[in-house]
């Protein structure tokens, strides 16, 4: 059975809908009144902008996951990585982040990129922010990231690139909760997908 489903209307890419109830209960206690920030570190969505304008927020975009990626190949082996993520996103006023959502761009990182990943996601975090993550439970994943959008809060519509696929870090969930440097897991959602969903709680 595929893991990734494809639709006719773009044979140039796969697409899935993923569940996502860790978000959906995440989004069930922000509050129109309040004002909220929130970092979409993925390309930029009309349908995610969308979602994201019935609330009193600041949404930053910055697609910084392919720069990260090439930063990754770049570095030699015995090297350790050090990730200036504001830097590379390259926009001003990025602080006090209430919510960041960084996809499934964890599962393409090595261990030691994702402790200094999240060493500096958690410089740029409100106190008591959140990050929402997908983390691939099979052994293969597409070649590269997934473009995400919001349709609603209890899913998201997904784009991946042709190809085949390359094995995927299969990370436990104790593991990852020791490489998010900063972070404890506030939920985690196994989904039918191949996926499991956590949102992480900054400390």
């Amino acid at each position: 059975m595929a893991l990734f489903s494809r639709r006719a209307e773009n044979p140039r890419a796969n697409r899935q809908v993923v569940a996502s109830p860790a978000f959906s209960s995440l989004m069930q206690g922000f509050s129109e009144e309040q004002k909220y920030r929130i970092l979409d570190l993925g390309k930029a969505s009309g349908s995610t902008v969308a979602f994201f304008s019935r609330l009193r927020c600041k949404l930053f975009v910055g697609d910084v996951i392919p720069t990260i990626l090439s930063y990754q190949k770049s570095l030699p082996d015995d090297e350790l990585p050090g990730l200036m993520l504001p830097d590379m996103i390259g926009l001003d006023d990025l602080s006090e982040l209430d919510l960041v959502m960084c996809w499934d761009v964890i599962n393409y990182l090595d261990t030691h990129l994702i402790e200094t990943f999240s060493d500096s996601l958690h410089q740029l975090m409100a106190n008591g922010g959140y990050l929402h993550a997908f983390i691939y439970t099979h052994k293969e994943m597409p070649a590269k990231p997934g473009n995400y959008q919001i349709l609603d809060a209890n899913q998201m519509d997904v784009e991946y690139p042709l190809g085949s696929g390359i094995p995927a870090p299969g990370f436990a969930q104790r593991e990852l909760g020791k490489l998010m440097r900063g972070f404890e897991i506030r939920q985690s959602r196994l989904l039918q997908s191949g996926l499991q969903e956590y949102l992480f709680h900054s400390l």
